[in-house]
């Protein structure tokens, strides 16, 4: 919606076609290009971004006394610190009788994007961030395009401290030690960072062996290679078609989610990882094969069962999986920003729609009458639940803290 509102912005108000030529336009909406490398349009993109914010009406909105002078003695100690602990914070609350509403007062400020505080975790709600660079900074040390960006550390200390291991499979496999997370992030609010992560499904645990190390490793889906994966020869795809583009980031996600439920399920083999697709295993008997194509804006996947009687009920219960860890996703992460549609393979190079498919209890997909709530966007009815406008699939995501979701998925 919103970015429906800015499209219109750039086509009738600027008239970006007659009098902008360099902007560019892809799937119907207004783009305007950036040079990350140069700097070209970064400014006047700046500038465009302060000047709407400023016309917005919760920038002056009316807010206590007593909170700005809270918030201007945050904000004096950016010089000095990129983040403060919540005690110091509720000091200076106290300093300006601002105790009772202080969380009040914080969920405001961050909301208006003056300051981050996250309450999702305990490790999270203890940190309120001042300098929003910083945590760019220290996200950007563990995800980056090492080819374009280089290395986010020295590789004489690297080798110094032992850990050449540790960058090898952290570069190919995606895996990262604690210790060399805890190098690359200076011993700084380490705890933090991982709870922020695995909140925003960047990282996950691994526990699928250690590669003989002794600490903990983490998954960081976006840092895995791309290699060739064999596709099983056997079974039906679900195909996942996102209605305007599939955004980047949302594939290595849904790995995320995966590969941590999959830690979940006895018998689970270590999941086949590789930047555009993987095979995981649910169980010793289930393996689940997904892959993105960027050039159609999907995601197909395939449920394979060792046995062939519950190849049906695999294929169905793994369908609402799949769609519960979408939900998941846009609710978290895209703030309900994504569309989009089921299609079934019935045989090569045909699909059919969801409607279609269970009309027709399309098997592996459905039996028993089963049916999938799969609505993608908010409606105005109210759901089984009295909740308004939200399905099975999505309140079983929707604002659910994250151990519980996977607990009941």
């Amino acid at each position: 919606r919103e970015r429906q509102k800015i499209n219109e912005l750039f086509g009738k108000s600027l008239q970006a076609k007659e009098k902008y030529p360099q902007l560019c336009r892809i799937d119907k909406l207004w783009y305007i290009p950036v040079d990350n490398k140069g700097g070209i349009n970064i400014e006047k993109l700046r500038t465009i971004i302060e000047s709407t914010a400023y016309n917005q009406e919760f920038v002056h909105q009316k807010v206590s006394l007593r909170w700005t002078k809270v918030l201007d003695d945050i904000v004096n100690t950016r010089d000095d610190n990129s983040w403060l602990e919540l005690e110091y914070v509720r000091e200076v609350g106290r300093k300006y009788d601002v105790a009772e509403d202080l969380d009040i007062m914080l969920e405001l400020f961050h909301e208006l994007g003056v300051l981050i505080h996250l309450t999702a975790t305990e490790a999270l709600r203890n940190i309120i961030i001042t300098k929003p660079q910083w945590l760019i900074d220290q996200l950007g040390k563990v995800i980056r395009d090492v080819s374009m960006h280089g290395l986010a550390s020295d590789e004489y200390e690297i080798e110094r401290l032992g850990l050449n291991d540790d960058f090898d499979i952290y570069c190919n496999d995606g895996l990262i030690s604690r210790i060399l997370l805890v190098y690359l992030w200076k011993e700084e609010q380490i705890e933090f960072l991982l709870d922020l992560m695995k909140r925003t499904l960047l990282l996950s645990d691994w526990n699928f062996g250690s590669r003989g190390r002794r600490e903990q490793l983490y998954l960081i889906p976006s840092m895995i290679a791309d290699r060739n994966i064999d596709p099983p020869k056997v079974g039906m795809r679900c195909f996942i078609d996102f209605k305007t583009s599939l955004p980047e980031g949302v594939f290595q996600r849904l790995v995320c989610l995966a590969v941590t439920h999959s830690s979940r399920q006895e018998g689970s083999n270590q999941p086949i990882l590789s930047k555009q697709s993987a095979i995981i295993w649910f169980g010793a008997n289930t393996q689940i094969f997904v892959q993105q194509d960027c050039r159609n804006d999907s995601i197909s996947w395939k449920a394979v069962n060792a046995s062939n009687d519950e190849a049906v009920s695999t294929a169905s219960h793994y369908l609402q999986v799949m769609n519960s860890i979408l939900f998941k996703i846009n609710d978290d992460v895209m703030c309900g920003g994504l569309h989009w549609e089921l299609r079934f393979e019935v045989e090569e190079g045909k699909t059919v729609d969801y409607d279609t498919a269970e009309k027709q209890q399309l098997e592996p997909w459905f039996h028993g009458g089963q049916s999938l709530h799969h609505e993608t966007t908010i409606s105005n009815t109210m759901s089984a639940q009295g909740t308004p406008g939200k399905s099975k699939t999505q309140l079983m995501s929707y604002n659910a803290n994250l151990e519980s979701f996977l607990e009941n998925l």
